[in-house]
């Protein structure tokens, strides 16, 4: 489940005409916020961490809310970084940190990952 969601995170920047309006509001608003904080992050970025956290709760045992919130804000971080990245690979000319890793490469990465972290967080 955290595969698929992961995946279809990754797939959603990738699809070009989309992924410029979305990659473009996200980063306006977070230099220059237009909308208060809060409309923000409960309109955008809220159903997708709760999304995450719901897929990875199903498979494996509930973790303390503290932990849970940790787990969750460090997956999204790691998704927006690869994003981030993969979208500045193409116009620049040395390596990326990721040299050339396929997306299944990727997703496996983040997957295995977060399920780590998950394991030895606080239940």
């Amino acid at each position: 489940m955290l595969r698929s969601f992961v995946l279809a995170y990754l797939e959603e920047f990738e699809s070009e005409k989309r992924s410029r309006r979305l990659q473009a509001l996200v980063e306006i608003e977070m230099r220059n916020q237009h909308l208060p904080p809060e409309t923000f992050f409960r309109e955008l970025m809220q159903p997708i961490q709760q999304l995450a956290l719901q897929l990875v709760l199903q498979a494996g045992p509930p973790l303390d809310a503290k932990a849970a919130d940790f787990w969750v804000e460090s997956l999204m971080g790691l998704l927006m970084h690869v994003r981030k990245v993969r979208a500045l690979a193409p116009r620049i000319e040395i390596p990326t940190f990721y040299r050339g890793a396929s997306q299944e490469e990727l997703v496996n990465h983040i997957v295995s990952f977060a399920v780590a972290e998950y394991a030895r967080a606080p239940k």
